[in-house]
């Protein structure tokens, strides 16, 4: 996984603050999700797993919500 995977993925589920929601939701230092995210150190295949999964749930979640009534 790319950084570029990584900040999109984060950005999706999370928003524009995502390193720090993401770092929570996965059990990892903020600092760690930053280094990923600059490119710096390598996405480990386990987290790269993680996010995937993450980002599935996410968008079987929001398939699935109701419209919004008017």
């Amino acid at each position: 996984m790319t950084r570029e995977e990584l900040q999109a993925i984060g950005q999706e589920i999370y928003g524009e603050e995502w390193r720090h929601a993401l770092a929570r939701a996965i059990l990892a230092d903020y600092r760690l999700v930053r280094r990923w995210a600059s490119g710096a150190i390598p996405i480990p295949i386990d987290v790269e797993r993680l996010l995937m999964a993450l980002v599935e749930r996410h968008r079987s979640k929001a398939k699935y919500q109701p419209s919004p009534s008017r």
